[in-house]
């Protein structure tokens, strides 16, 4: 393994943009036989070893860019089976990764990285009521650069879980230590010292109509940094429970309900001087969804949210305290296959201690849908909205918000094509008697669109055209307006090469509050090209795809936007048995980026 990527490692150097991995792996082999009680079998074991090597160069007007990665990963899996009652399963897995990124001498940036990562795990008992799991990480890495520093990480986990046979229920523990250090090389930089724990505690049991989850966490992380003769100290400590529970009834109805409570105590300790903050949050959220026993189609929806935060720190030396809720109530009638009415009404409650906001909000709908035949088929939609928002504190006033809207959508079939015609209508009133609030004004908004589409013959198109005007029914001039038309087309030349195109066209117009009139307007084009057996050579495929702006050829320059560049992309790929080979190429008015992957696998 390591002379055949050494081998690959020059090649690379040599062509300066490469791509190279290859895999080897073996199955594991095992043989058991059980009889009675006594279970007795053999030993299997799995390799696996991976090596990747990657590389490219990128150009442009200010220089050359090239960067190489390498990767070797070698993988073992060990599984012994011995007379019951042991029975363990050992995994071992070491990788090395090595990469340099080097830029042009008029940058003097050059970064490389190295690192190395085993991780061991041994599981015992994986087939019985109460298997645990030890898992040993261990990473050590170097990084040169401007401020060069290595590091070395610990990771120890322990899993256990526990589910008897034929029992509804099942718990799990989970126990997790790190440690990591960085050190900074001679020229300076910030080190750190760092030691996590965590304790989780998973309880679950699946009742014949219900099941409950109960979560418990247990969290401390220290920290060390020191910079110069500075150090800091932070310690954050967290517990949180959770509980969880669905019901389900019969037909369609079904309960949700969550409860969640932590507190968190951090401790900042710099120069002698220690920083105390509190943080501790309490929620609850519960929803339904309920059938109704006397009108078919009929359903209803609730939802209960509740939240509760209190924080407290040694500078303002007070707590302070948040509250939200929210409940929702629904309807949806599906009255038959045509009409369907929905109502649904919306309350909020906000208390950041210096304001309170309640806020509430009506809806009611109705939609009209008639496809009992395509070329007659007709959507119609109503709705009218109501929303009251009342605020004090820093800001006094009310606000009230009245919305009405309608829409029409129809579907018609002229020349054995699809058209369908869509058109929509809102209307917004605001009043707001907050003492600097805008004044009260309605807003306008109508929408227009055109769909078309076609496929005959192996060949798709597709167009679309959309108006959409929005403005206020007063004295205030502010208007916004937008046009936007597309086409495409996908023509199908053989079973295995296609090409095609497509063109788009934006403009927008803009007038503000204070009359400044805004315009931007836009255009691009595009072209494909795909095959998938070139030259008649199986596993042979090609793509090419061409983005050209056509801004230069709007009218109005000064509302053009210039941003967008002409792009030629081209991929080229070839597979034959266990070898995959890709050229990629992109040009563009400022840069170009070539590459060439080649990996090749082995799998016996």
């Amino acid at each position: 393994m390591r002379d055949r990527l050494g081998l690959l490692t020059l090649l690379g150097l040599g062509f300066g943009i490469f791509s190279f991995s290859s895999l080897v792996e073996a199955s594991p082999w095992l043989n058991l036989s059980q009889s009675n009680s006594d279970t007795r079998g053999f030993v299997g074991l799995s390799l696996s070893d991976n090596g990747a090597i990657r590389g490219n160069e990128q150009g442009s007007e200010e220089g050359v860019n090239t960067s190489w990665i390498g990767d070797i990963i070698n993988e073992n899996i060990w599984q012994g089976y011995i007379d019951k009652p042991w029975i363990a399963t050992a995994k071992v897995r070491t990788q090395l990764t090595a990469s340099i990124n080097s830029y042009d001498i008029s940058t003097n940036d050059n970064t490389s990285i190295l690192t190395a990562y085993a991780q061991s795990s041994i599981k015992l008992y994986p087939d019985s009521t109460y298997p645990t799991t030890f898992t040993l990480g261990q990473r050590i890495g170097e990084v040169s650069s401007t401020h060069a520093y290595r590091y070395y990480k610990t990771d120890f986990s322990v899993n256990n879980t526990y589910k008897p046979e034929k029992a509804s229920y099942s718990a799990s523990t989970y126990y997790r230590a790190n440690f990591d250090t960085e050190d900074a090389d001679s020229s300076g930089g910030e080190e750190h010292d760092r030691f996590n724990q965590q304790f989780d505690f998973n309880f679950t049991d699946n009742l014949q109509s219900s099941n409950y989850t109960v979560i418990a966490r247990s969290e401390r992380k220290d920290q060390e940094s020191r910079f110069n003769q500075n150090k800091r100290e932070l310690l954050d400590e967290n517990m949180s429970l959770q509980y969880q529970q669905n019901w389900f009834t019969s037909g369609q109805d079904s309960t949700y309900l969550a409860a969640d409570i932590s507190s968190n105590k951090s401790t900042i300790t710099e120069e002698d001087i220690e920083d105390i903050n509190r943080f501790d949050l309490a929620q609850i959220n519960i929803s339904s969804y309920i059938a109704s026993k006397q009108y078919d189609n009929l359903t209803y929806n609730f939802n209960a949210f509740a939240n509760r935060t209190e924080q407290e720190t040694d500078v303002q030396s007070k707590s302070r305290v948040n509250d939200i809720i929210n409940v929702f109530a629904g309807a949806n009638w599906d009255y038959n296959d045509n009409w369907r009415f929905s109502g649904s009404l919306d309350g909020n409650y906000l208390n950041d201690q210096h304001t309170q906001t309640n806020f509430y909000s009506t809806l009611l709908s109705a939609n009209y849908d008639d496809n009992k035949d395509l070329s007659e088929s007709i959507k119609l939609n109503w709705f009218v909205g109501n929303s009251v928002g009342i605020e004090a504190g820093g800001i006094n006033g009310q606000s009230y918000t009245l919305a009405l809207g309608n829409g029409i959508s129809k579907e018609l079939t002229p020349l054995d094509t699809s058209l369908r015609i869509s058109f929509d209508q809102s209307l917004n009133h605001v009043v707001d008697s907050a003492k600097d609030a805008e004044p009260d004004e309605w807003k306008i908004n109508h929408d227009l669109n055109f769909g078309w589409s076609d496929y005959q013959n192996g060949v798709n198109s597709s167009a679309q055209l959309s108006f959409s005007d929005t403005r206020h029914l007063s004295d205030d001039p502010y208007q916004f307006q937008r046009a936007y038309f597309t086409v495409n087309r996908d023509v199908l030349l053989s079973e295995s090469d296609s090409w095609g195109g497509g063109f788009v066209f934006e403009w927008t117009n803009t007038i503000n509050d204070d009359g400044e009139i805004s315009k931007s307007s836009r255009a691009w084009g595009s072209l494909f090209y795909r095959n998938s057996e070139l030259w008649q050579v199986t596993n042979l495929r090609f793509t090419s795809e061409l983005e050209v702006p056509f801004n230069d050829l709007l009218p109005e320059e000064d509302v053009r936007i210039d941003n967008q560049i002409a792009t030629w992309r081209n991929r080229l790929d070839y597979r034959v048995g266990l070898l995959t080979f890709d050229l990629d190429s992109t040009l563009t008015e400022e840069n170009y980026h070539i590459s060439i992957n080649v990996r090749r696998n082995f799998n016996f």
